[in-house]
């Protein structure tokens, strides 16, 4: 289908006014409507506004935006030769059964003020559009349930005939009050005339709706509920052993530094006792004492730390439902503190 712009309308047109037979509008589906029969002067001009800006929406490629637009500006001041526009549109966002039901709208408001090259144009657009959408006679156990197509409502059961919509993977949800809504994908080639039978049950209203088999062409089938199963709670493994290892090793660390410290400390006691002993040997083992004290400090905060963390992670994977824990490190001249809430 070729479309292009500048889209063959002129902006006047759309503060043109024609009459016609409203119906309400349950959802942006399909053609739209209007319960105005005569414009003031203030809805022309805003629909005009809101014609220029689907346009600009359009050649920006923004169909869904120019969409909305435009249907807007056509229940401010409707006009059979918007529709040939809004067909246009609902073509380019691949829903083909909007499309072909605007444009037998566009055909049968505009009667004979369609010029017939244009009536011949979109007798074939129509022709074309027909190979593309698939019809469901849907039905429920109970009537007054909200049908809705894709996520958008499409009406109420029971139906007149059967709802047009576009070939390919459809998705249509009954709802009702006091019921469990169900859910029902179905796979649609174009022409195709399925039936689709939804037993709605007592049950939450709010749930999410229920998946069920796909229904085949031609024929209805029964709804199979699916249970999914339940979440297993996380686990922390093997973390909280890893973590007792690494304190251990710290541990480990600590008393060996702090064993070589005290050692180092003594021989500086006793060179500093023994006469004739050199300055550069004497500095030499304050430095060696000073750097052992200092990794034996250091160290000894390490084990404190991965102590606390180690404690935390094994009190989290003993608790049956989760909970809040905090490990606070605070650190002061000469001093670690671990406080920890659990």
């Amino acid at each position: 289908m070729a479309v292009s712009f500048p889209i063959r309308l002129v902006v006047a047109s759309v503060a043109l006014c024609c009459a016609m037979a409203p119906a309400p509008a349950t959802a942006q589906v399909g053609p739209p409507t209007s319960t105005t029969t005569n414009p003031t002067k203030e809805a022309k001009e805003e629909a005009q506004r809101r014609f220029e800006q689907g346009k600009e929406l359009y050649e920006e490629n923004d169909f869904r935006g120019a969409l909305i637009e435009f249907r807007r500006a056509y229940q401010l001041a409707p006009n059979y030769k918007l529709l040939y526009t809004i067909a246009q549109v609902y073509y380019q966002l691949q829903d083909y059964a909007s499309s072909l039901q605007t444009f037998e709208k566009y055909l049968a408001d505009g009667g004979r003020e369609v010029t017939a090259a244009r009536k011949a144009e979109v007798e074939k657009e129509i022709e074309r559009l027909k190979t593309r959408v698939a019809k469901v006679d849907i039905s429920t156990n109970v009537p007054g349930a909200t049908i809705s197509i894709d996520d958008v409502e499409v009406g109420t059961t029971p139906f007149s005939k059967p709802v047009m919509v576009s070939a390919g993977r459809r998705k249509v949800t009954a709802s009702l009050k006091g019921k469990t809504p169900v859910t029902r994908m179905l796979d649609l080639a174009g022409g195709d005339t399925s039936r689709l039978a939804i037993e709605l049950q007592a049950g939450d209203d709010s749930q999410a709706g229920r998946e069920g088999n796909e229904a085949k062409p031609g024929g209805a089938s029964s709804v199979n509920p699916i249970h999914p199963e339940p979440e297993k709670p996380a686990s922390t493994g093997k973390f909280p052993w890893i973590a007792w290892g690494v304190t251990g090793l710290f541990a480990v660390g600590t008393t060996i530094t702090g064993v070589l410290a005290l050692s180092a400390s003594k021989d500086l006691a006793s060179k500093r006792d023994t006469p004739n002993v050199g300055s550069d040997t004497l500095e030499d083992a304050r430095s060696k004492t000073s750097t052992l004290a200092l990794t034996t400090d250091i160290l000894g905060a390490a084990t404190l730390v991965a102590g606390g963390v180690s404690l935390y992670l094994t009190l989290k994977k003993g608790e049956s439902a989760p909970a809040s824990g905090t490990v606070q490190l605070g650190f002061a001249p000469g001093t670690v503190q671990v406080l920890g809430r659990f």
